[in-house]
C-alpha cells in the first residue's frame, strides 16, 4: 500500500461470477454497479445496466484495451481511522457479441486464476464510466490509468443474493469458494460483498454465511445494495483497514438494515426539505421547470436532494407539486364555483313561488333561457372540455361559472341550500311584518321609547318569540324610525297649520321669553305636541327652526326643503327648463352663447390681441364651446391712449354704452400701458349691475431684458391679485423663462406676440370666472319691456302637487316667455289692447318678504283642498294684505268629486270660498289645468281695471314701491328709469340680499330725464333668494394683508362676527334733482347723496325707509286730485274677515310676578337671583342654568375658604399673582415643569397619561413653596411627578386657564365647515383671552405640540394629549346638558390647538396633516353631531338674558338658526 501527500492509496480488485449468461445467469452479481456507486456516488452518475457483451472493436478501445478487467479510476474517502484514496479495478469477462464467446486477452488464463492476479498492466488504459462510452471515448471524460500499472493491496468478492433466473445458488457458491481459495494464496485481504440486500432472499445470505463458515473463509462479509447506496463505502473502508492492518482486531461490517433505516431517513429528510423549497418559491402552477430551476439550484436543500436521488427525481417530484397546485387551484375554483352558484340563484331565482316542486335538473335546463343574465353569471364550455381541465378554470379573473359544473352532485346541494335560505327567509319577514303590526297595534310603543321598555308588553307575542334579539331590535328600530319620522311631520305640519300663531312674528320684531312660552302652552294639549314628549330636544329643536323660519323665510331653511322641496326652488328649475327649450336646442346639444369681447392695449397693442382673438375663434368654426355652450365672439377694441371714452364732466366718468362688454382682456408691454389699462378697467367694473370678467396679458418685445420682463411680470401678477383678475405670462411661452430671445426669434416677435393657445387659455379662464349660465348673451341680457300688470302667485311648499300644475294654463300660452325677473310674461288682451302681464310664482314665505320690496298688482293665492297647512298658509298671508290688492282664491283638489266625497275636502273648500266672500275676492276650485288658457284672464282683467286705484291707494299703506304708473290705457309705461350711482367698493358690501323677485335698481325717475343709453348697459337679471339672514348696513372687512384670493374668498364668506353698531341698508335713490312725498306718517323724504341713500342711521330705518317705484315718482299730497274719488287708506284684509283675525295667545304673567329663582345659600349679594331676572323658555334648559350658578357660587365660596386657611401660598392663587412680570407672565413653577420635561422626558412612554406618584407630587408642592429657587435636576425626580405636579397646578387655578366664557365661541369656530377659515377663527376668538392667559397657554400649547413630535416614542400623539389636558385647561360645568354634548368639541379644540401650534400662536403656515390613524380635528365622524349653539350665545352664563330675536345679527337669527339649519339637530345631545 503506497502512501501519498492526499492519504494512503489502496489498490483493490472486484471480482465475481462472471461468463456467458449460461455461466452467470440472467443478470450479473452486481460488481459493476457497486464500482459505479463508490466511484461516483450522485444519483445522476449511477447507471444500473452495464453489460459484458460488446463488439471486437470496443473491446479493442482504450477503454477495455483488449484486457478482461476495467479501471473505474480513483476516488477519496474518509473514515475514522484516517483518509484513503482508492483504485478500483474490476475483473470481469466480455464475450464477443457476435460469437458469444469471451474475446481473447492478454492474459488467457481462466477467470478464477485472472481474477486473483496481483499485478496488472495495462498501457494507455482509461478510465471506465458506463457502457455508452465504449467506441465514443473522445465524449465522455478520459483518465488514464497511472503508470499503466497497478499493485493490487486486496479484493472485494461480490455474491449476489438475489434470486436470479437460471443461476443456482449453488453454483455460485461453489465460484465463491474457487474464487477464495485462489485469493487466499495472493497472501492479501479480502472482504465478501453480499449485493442486492434491497431485494435479496433472506435464505441465500444465510447459506452464504454457513458455506463461508465451513470453508473456513475468515474474511469480513459485508451486505450491500449499489442501488440504494447501502454499506457500498463501508465494504472499501473494511477492506482498507484490513489492508492497513492498524487496528487490532477485525473490523466489524455494520448492520444492514441499521445503515438502510439511515440511509431511508437521510433521503426522507432531503425530499421533505426540497419540497418545502418548492412550496416557497413555486406558487404557480402554469410554472416551467427550467426556469424554475435557475432559482433553487443554488439551494443547499435541491443539491442536497439531487446528490442523493438525481435531477430526474427532483424534476418528476416539480411536476407532481405543479399537479398539486393545479389541483388545490381548481378546489378553490370549485368552492368559488359553489359560492358564486349560490349568489346566482339569490339574483336569478329569488322567487320561491316558481321553485317549490321543481327538481334540479329541471331548474338547470331551464337556466339559460334566462338570457343576459345567465350569460353574466355562467359560461357554456365546449362539448369535449372539462370544466377542471379548461383553460377557462386557468383564468382568474373570469368568475363566471361553467354550466357543465351544475351537474356536480355539489351544485346540486346548493340549490337544496338556496331552498331552504327562502324558505327561511320567507318565514322571517312573515314573522318581522307580524311583528311590526304588533308594535303599530300596541300603544305602548311611542316614538322616542326604548327596546327595554316596551320589552315587557310584547314578549307573550309569537313573531316576538320566534325572532332573535338583532333581529327584534332591527325591526323595532326601524319602526322607531317610522314613526319618529311621521311624528316630526305630523309637528311640522302642526306648526304650519298653527300660522296665526306665528303671523305675529315680523322680520323686524323681537322675539322674548314671554311670547315663546305662549307658543308652547298654545301647543302643549295638541296631541301631536305631546307625541313628541319622549324626544323633547328634537321638539325643541323643530319649535326653534319652524321660528327662524318664520323670521327668515328661505328657501334653505323651508320646511319642506330638500323634499319635496320649496316652491321656489322648483319653479327655478321650471324655468331653467323653459329658459333652455326656448333656446332651440335640447339639454344634451350645447346653446350658442354671445361673448362680448373688448381688448385694451396702448399704441395698437390692443388691435393686434383682438385680431389674435378673432382668428382663434375663425380656427373654431366661428367659436368655441366650453361646459356644454357654444360661444360665438365679438370682439371690440379699447384704446387706451387717452381719455376720449369717457366723459368726466360731473366728474363721475361716464362710460359710452358701445364699450360695454361681457368680457375684457388687457394687453401690455410697459408700466404706463398697465397703469392706464388698470384706470379703464376700474371704471368698467363700478358699472352698476355689471360683473364682468377680466384677464391681463403680458406680452413682451424683442428689446426687452430679462430684469425688465420679471419687473412687468411682477407688477402684473399684483395687479391681477389685488383686482382677481386672471393673468397670462406670454413672453414665457415665447422666449422660454422670459430672456430676450434669440436673433432669429425676433423676426418672430415683431410679427406676433400671442400665441392662439395662449388666448384660448384666457378665454376659458374668463369664461370660467362669470357669474351665472346664459343663452343668447353672457352679462348684458336684451332690453325688456315693463310689464303693465304684474301679478304673484303664492304657493305652500310640501303642497301634494308641483307648481307646474297651477302655472300650466300660462305655460301653455303660445305668448309665454320667462321674464328677465325670473317671472312668467305673456300676452294677454285686457280691454280693447294687448298687455303684458308678468306672474311671479313663488312660496308664500317668499311673497311675504317680496311684498315690502316690490309689491305686485295683484295675488293669486293657491292652496291644496287637502291639507289644512295649505289653507292657514294662505289665511296668514291674506290676512296681511292690504284689503284694495285683488286677489284670487285657488283650491287645488285631486278630482270632481271630491267635495262629496272627502269631509276634509269639503270643509276646507267651504272654508275658503268663505273666505273669499268676506273679502270680496274671486275663489276658484280646480283638478286639471291643462288646456285652461283662460282660467286667470277674467282675474287679470280686473286687477288691470283696479290697476291705478291700488298703485293710489297703497301709497298711503306705506308701500311706496306700489306708485301708479299711469292713470290710462293708451298711454304706455313710461322707460326705465337711469341706474343708480356707482357704489363705494371699498366699504366692503356684500352682494345684495336674497331675494324671490328680480332686484333691478330702480330708482325715482327725474322729470323729464330719461337718459336712454345707460338702459341697455346696467340691468343685470338674476333670479335668486334674498338672503334674510340680518345683514350688516356695513360691515367690517378683515385685514387680509397678504393672503390669497382664495383666502379672500373664503374671509369674505364666513362673516361670522356680527355687529351691532350699524343700521340696515335702504334702497339706493339716484336722481339728479330734488324729490319730495308726503307719505301717511307725515314725515317728507327729502332727496339724499349716495352715501345717505345706501346706509341710514337704525331710527330712520323704519319711516324713513324708501322703496322702489315701479314707473313714476312719489306724488305729494296734492298730487292726488282726480277726478274719481281720492283713494282711502287700505286696511289688513284680517279686519274684513273673521276667519283671518290671528289668534291670541294667552297672555303671560309678567317677569315681576314670577317666583323667584331659589337663591343659593352662600350667594353673593347683588343682580344674581334677583326677581328681575328673566327665565328661559324651556324648564330642561333652567335646570341647566340654576346648576351653573350653584356650581359658580360654590367654587367662589370654596376659593374663600382655601385663601382664608392658607395665609401664604403658592398653588391655588389666579394667574396674576404668580406671574413673574409683565414681560414675561408664565409662572415660574410651570417653566421649571416644563424645561425639566423637555430636557429628561419627552420620550417617555405614555407621558401626561401616565400618572405620577401622588406623595412624590405633594411633597415636591410643599418644597416648591418654601423654596422657588429648588433645582429639580438635583432630586432626580420621576418624569411623571413633574407632569403630574404641571397638570395639577393648572387644575388648582381658581379660573380654568381657557375661562368659560370663550368656550361657547371657541365651540362655534370649531363648527365651522372650512378648515382655513376655522383655524382663522380659533386664532381670533384666543385673542379676547387675557394677555397673561394668552402667553400662559401659548407657553404649555407649544410644550405639548413638542411632545407631540415624539409621539412616535411616546405614544403621546396631538389627540392623545388634548384628552388629557382639555378637561384641565377648560374645566367644563359637567352638570349642564351643553357642557356634557360639548364635551367631544372642546376634546378637538384643544387637539386642534395642539397640532396647528404653528399656525395659531405664531402666523406660520398651516400643518398639513397626515392621513392614516387618528381623528382629524374639526371634522367629527357620525353619529356624534356638531352640538346645538347655546340660544343668543348666552345661554352658559350665570344670567340667562331675554331671548331677543334682533336684527342686529347678533342673537338667535345669527348664530342659532344658522348653525341648527346648517348643521342640524340630533336627539343624542338632549341624552
Amino acid at each position: 500500500m503506497a502512501k501519498n501527500r492526499e492519504g494512503r492509496i489502496v489498490n483493490v480488485t472486484v471480482v465475481g461470477l462472471s461468463g456467458t449468461e449460461r455461466e452467470k445467469g440472467a443478470a450479473g452479481v452486481g460488481k459493476s454497479c457497486l464500482c459505479n456507486r463508490f466511484v461516483r456516488p450522485r444519483a445522476d452518475d449511477f447507471y444500473e445496466t452495464h453489460t459484458s457483451l460488446i463488439s471486437q472493436s470496443d473491446f479493442g478501445g482504450r477503454v477495455v484495451n483488449n484486457d478482461q478487467f476495467l479501471y473505474w479510476g480513483e476516488v477519496r474517502r474518509v473514515d475514522e481511522s484516517g483518509s484513503f484514496t482508492f483504485r478500483i479495478v474490476e475483473q470481469t469477462e466480455f464475450v464477443d457479441d457476435a460469437t458469444f464467446q469471451p474475446h481473447r486477452s492478454t492474459n488467457p488464463q481462466p477467470y478464477v486464476k485472472r481474477a486473483a492476479t496481483a499485478k496488472l498492466c495495462s498501457a494507455e488504459k482509461l478510465m471506465y464510466i458506463c457502457t455508452d462510452q465504449l467506441g465514443v471515448e473522445q465524449d465522455f471524460e478520459q483518465l488514464q490509468m497511472p503508470d499503466g500499472k497497478l499493485t493490487v493491496d486486496g479484493f472485494i468478492l461480490c455474491c449476489d443474493v438475489s434470486l436470479v433466473a437460471n443461476r443456482p445458488l449453488a453454483d455460485q457458491l461453489d465460484f465463491v469458494g474457487s474464487l477464495c481459495r485462489q485469493l487466499a494464496k495472493t497472501k492479501r485481504p479480502f472482504v465478501v460483498a453480499a449485493t442486492k440486500c434491497d431485494i435479496m432472499v433472506e435464505q441465500f445470505l444465510r447459506e452464504l454465511h454457513s458455506y463461508l463458515a465451513r470453508a473456513k473463509v475468515s474474511a469480513p462479509v459485508v451486505e450491500t445494495s449499489a442501488h440504494e447506496n447501502v454499506n457500498v463505502d463501508s465494504a472499501f473502508l473494511v477492506l482498507a483497514q484490513l489492508v492497513e492492518r492498524t487496528r487490532g482486531g477485525r473490523p466489524r461490517p455494520p448492520c444492514f438494515s441499521e445503515a438502510a433505516r439511515l440511509r431511508r431517513e437521510a433521503v426522507e429528510a432531503a425530499t421533505e426539505r426540497y419540497a418545502r423549497l418548492l412550496a416557497r418559491l413555486v406558487s404557480d402552477f402554469r410554472a416551467d421547470w427550467w426556469a424554475e430551476r435557475g432559482k433553487v439550484a443554488a439551494c443547499k436543500d435541491y443539491q442536497e436532494f439531487v446528490y442523493l436521488r438525481g435531477e430526474r427525481q427532483a424534476r418528476d417530484l416539480f411536476r407532481r407539486h405543479l399537479r398539486k397546485l393545479r389541483d388545490d387551484f381548481v378546489c378553490r375554483r370549485k368552492l368559488d364555483y359553489l359560492a358564486g352558484l349560490l349568489r346566482a340563484l339569490e339574483i336569478l331565482l329569488p322567487d320561491l313561488s316558481a321553485l317549490e316542486g321543481r327538481s334540479w335538473s329541471e331548474v338547470r335546463e331551464n337556466l339559460p333561457a334566462l338570457g343576459p343574465p345567465f350569460e353574466a353569471r355562467f359560461v357554456v364550455l365546449p362539448p369535449m372540455d372539462c370544466w377542471a381541465e379548461s383553460v377557462h378554470v386557468e383564468n382568474a379573473a373570469d368568475g363566471r361559472i361553467p354550466f357543465d359544473f351544475l351537474r356536480l352532485p355539489d351544485a346540486e346541494l346548493v340549490y337544496q341550500e338556496h331552498l331552504k335560505r327562502l324558505k327561511v327567509a320567507r318565514w322571517k319577514a312573515e314573522m318581522k311584518e307580524h311583528f311590526r303590526h304588533t308594535l303599530e297595534n300596541n300603544n305602548q310603543v311611542m316614538p322616542g321609547k326604548t327596546w327595554e321598555e316596551v320589552q315587557v308588553f310584547l314578549s307573550d307575542e309569537e313573531a316576538c318569540q320566534h325572532l332573535t334579539e338583532s333581529e327584534r331590535l332591527e325591526v323595532y328600530g326601524r319602526h322607531q324610525q317610522e314613526i319618529c319620522k311621521k311624528a316630526r311631520e305630523a309637528f311640522q305640519e302642526l306648526l304650519l297649520e298653527q300660522a296665526e300663531l306665528f303671523a305675529e312674528l315680523e322680520l323686524a320684531g323681537v322675539l322674548n321669553r314671554s311670547r315663546v312660552t305662549a307658543l308652547v302652552q298654545e301647543l302643549r294639549d295638541e296631541p301631536r305636541f305631546v307625541t313628541l314628549q319622549r324626544l323633547e330636544a328634537e321638539r325643541q329643536a323643530l319649535l326653534l327652526r319652524h321660528i327662524g323660519f318664520m323670521y327668515h323665510p328661505t328657501a334653505h331653511t323651508c320646511p319642506a326643503a330638500p323634499t319635496p322641496g320649496c316652491v321656489d326652488a322648483l319653479v327655478q328649475q321650471l324655468l331653467d327648463h323653459r329658459i333652455m327649450e326656448g333656446s332651440g336646442g335640447s339639454e344634451n346639444e350645447p346653446s350658442a352663447c354671445l361673448l362680448r369681447l373688448a381688448t385694451l392695449g396702448l399704441n395698437g397693442l390692443g388691435h393686434e390681441l383682438a385680431n389674435e382673438a378673432t382668428s382663434v375663434a375663425a380656427a373654431a368654426g366661428g367659436g368655441f364651446a366650453l361646459d356644454g355652450h357654444v360661444y360665438e365672439l365679438s370682439v371690440s377694441v379699447i384704446e387706451c391712449n387717452g381719455d376720449e371714452d369717457y366723459d368726466d364732466e360731473d366728474g363721475e366718468g361716464k362710460i359710452d354704452s358701445t364699450k360695454l362688454a361681457d368680457a375684457y382682456l388687457g394687453a401690455y408691454d410697459s408700466t404706463d400701458a398697465l397703469r392706464r389699462i388698470e384706470e379703464t378697467l376700474s371704471r368698467f367694473e363700478h358699472m352698476p349691475g355689471l360683473v364682468p370678467a377680466v384677464g391681463l396679458v403680458l406680452a413682451a418685445d424683442s428689446g426687452m431684458t430679462s430684469k425688465q420682463l420679471a419687473s412687468l411680470r411682477l407688477q402684473g401678477a399684483q395687479v391681477a391679485g389685488r383686482r382677481r383678475w386672471a393673468f397670462v405670462d406670454a413672453s414665457v411661452a415665447s422666449g422660454g423663462d422670459g430672456c430676450s430671445p434669440s436673433a432669429p426669434a425676433r423676426s418672430r416677435w415683431k410679427r406676433r406676440r400671442f400665441r392662439a393657445g395662449q388666448v384660448a387659455a384666457v378665454l376659458s379662464e374668463l369664461l370660467d370666472g362669470l357669474q351665472r349660465p346664459l343663452t343668447t348673451s353672457l352679462l348684458l341680457p336684451p332690453p325688456s319691456t315693463e310689464a303693465d300688470l304684474c301679478v304673484t302667485m303664492c304657493v305652500s311648499c310640501g303642497d301634494p302637487f308641483p307648481p307646474e300644475l297651477v302655472l300650466t294654463p300660462l305655460l301653455e300660452s303660445h305668448s309665454c316667455t320667462v321674464s328677465p325677473s325670473g317671472g312668467l310674461a305673456l300676452e294677454v288682451f285686457l280691454g280693447i289692447r294687448r298687455r303684458r302681464v308678468e306672474v311671479i310664482a313663488m312660496s308664500y314665505h317668499a311673497a311675504g318678504v317680496a311684498r315690502r320690496e316690490d309689491p305686485p298688482h295683484g295675488y293669486i293665492l293657491v292652496y291644496a283642498a287637502r291639507r289644512r297647512a295649505s289653507l292657514a298658509a294662505l289665511r296668514a298671508f291674506l290676512g296681511g294684505l292690504p284689503d284694495v290688492v285683488p286677489v284670487l282664491l285657488l283650491a287645488v283638489t285631486s278630482g270632481d268629486g271630491d267635495f262629496f266625497t272627502d269631509v276634509l275636502v269639503k270643509e276646507l273648500l267651504t272654508e275658503g270660498e268663505a273666505i273669499a266672500a268676506d273679502c270680496s275676492a274671486r275663489f276658484l276650485t280646480a283638478a286639471r289645468f291643462s288646456k285652461q288658457a283662460e282660467m286667470f284672464t277674467a282675474f287679470f282683467r280686473d286687477a288691470y281695471s283696479r290697476r291705478a286705484h291700488t298703485e293710489d291707494a297703497m301709497v298711503l299703506w306705506g308701500w311706496e314701491g306700489m306708485g301708479r304708473t299711469d292713470g290710462g290705457d293708451d298711454n304706455p309705461l313710461p322707460p326705465p328709469p337711469p341706474p343708480p350711482p356707482p357704489l363705494d367698493l371699498d366699504d366692503g358690501e356684500p352682494p345684495p340680499p336674497y331675494s324671490p323677485i328680480a332686484p333691478s335698481f330702480e330708482d325715482f325717475p327725474c322729470d323729464g330725464h330719461n337718459d336712454e343709453s345707460t338702459v341697455s348697459g346696467s340691468l343685470f337679471f338674476e333670479r335668486g333668494y334674498r338672503l334674510l339672514f340680518p345683514q350688516m348696513s356695513r360691515p367690517l372687512q378683515p385685514s387680509c394683508g397678504r393672503l390669497e384670493s382664495e383666502l379672500l374668498q373664503r374671509l369674505d364668506a364666513l362673516r361670522f362676527d356680527s355687529s351691532a353698531d350699524y343700521a340696515e341698508p335702504l334702497d339706493a335713490v339716484a336722481s339728479t334733482c330734488p324729490v319730495a312725498s308726503t307719505l301717511s306718517t307725515g314725515r317728507l323724504l327729502t332727496h339724499q347723496s349716495s352715501e345717505d341713500a345706501v346706509y341710514s342711521v337704525p331710527q330712520d330705518s323704519k319711516q324713513g325707509r324708501v322703496i322702489r317705484v315701479r314707473g313714476r315718482p312719489i306724488p305729494s299730497a296734492g298730487d292726488f286730485e282726480s277726478p274719481l274719488a281720492p283713494p282711502r287708506k287700505p286696511v289688513p284684509y284680517r279686519m274684513r274677515s273673521e276667519k283671518l283675525r290671528l289668534r291670541r295667545m294667552q297672555p303671560l304673567l309678567p317677569a315681576t310676578q314670577l317666583p323667584p329663582p331659589p337663591e343659593p345659600s352662600a350667594g353673593p349679594s347683588g343682580s344674581e337671583g334677583s326677581d328681575d331676572e328673566p327665565q328661559l323658555i324651556f324648564p330642561s334648559l333652567r335646570r341647566k342654568d340654576d346648576r351653573k350658578k350653584k356650581k359658580s357660587l360654590l367654587r367662589k365660596s370654596k376659593y374663600r375658604k382655601q385663601e382664608s386657611k392658607k395665609e401664604i401660598g403658592y398653588f391655588g392663587l389666579p394667574l396674576a399673582e404668580v406671574a413673574r412680570s409683565s414681560d414675561n407672565p408664565v409662572p415660574f413653577f410651570i417653566e421649571k415643569c416644563v424645561h425639566y420635561i423637555d430636557g429628561y422626558g419627552l420620550t417617555t412612554e405614555g407621558l401626561y397619561r401616565v400618572s405620577g406618584n401622588k406623595t412624590e407630587q405633594e411633597a415636591l408642592q410643599k418644597q416648591f413653596e418654601s423654596d422657588h429657587f429648588m433645582s429639580f435636576e438635583a432630586l432626580d425626580l420621576n418624569v411623571n411627578t413633574v407632569a403630574g405636579c404641571l397638570k395639577a397646578f393648572l387644575t388648582e387655578l381658581p379660573e380654568p386657564l381657557l375661562p368659560c366664557d370663550v368656550h361657547a365661541d371657541l365651540v362655534e369656530a370649531y363648527e365651522i365647515p372650512d378648515k382655513t377659515g376655522r383655524l382663522l377663527a380659533l386664532r381670533g376668538k384666543l385673542k379676547k383671552l387675557p394677555t397673561i392667559n394668552q402667553e400662559v397657554l401659548r407657553f404649555i400649547i407649544t410644550h405639548l405640540h413638542k411632545v407631540s413630535q415624539y409621539s412616535s416614542e411616546n405614544f403621546m400623539t396631538a389627540e392623545n394629549l388634548s384628552i388629557c389636558f382639555w378637561p384641565t385647561l377648560m374645566r367644563p360645568d359637567f352638570s349642564s346638558v351643553d357642557a356634557l354634548t360639548a364635551t367631544r368639541s372642546h376634546k378637538y379644540v384643544v387637539e386642534t390647538f395642539i397640532a396647528q401650534c404653528p399656525f395659531i400662536f405664531y402666523n406660520q403656515d398651516e400643518v398639513v396633516e397626515a392621513g392614516g390613524g387618528g381623528s382629524v380635528p374639526g371634522s367629527p365622524a357620525p353619529p356624534y353631531p356638531s352640538p346645538m349653539p347655546p340660544l343668543a350665545g348666552q345661554i352658559s352664563s350665570a344670567t340667562p338674558p331675554v331671548m331677543e330675536f334682533q336684527t342686529s345679527g347678533e342673537g338667535f337669527p345669527g348664530l342659532v338658526l344658522e348653525a341648527i339649519h346648517q348643521w342640524g339637530w340630533h336627539p343624542s345631545l338632549e341624552r
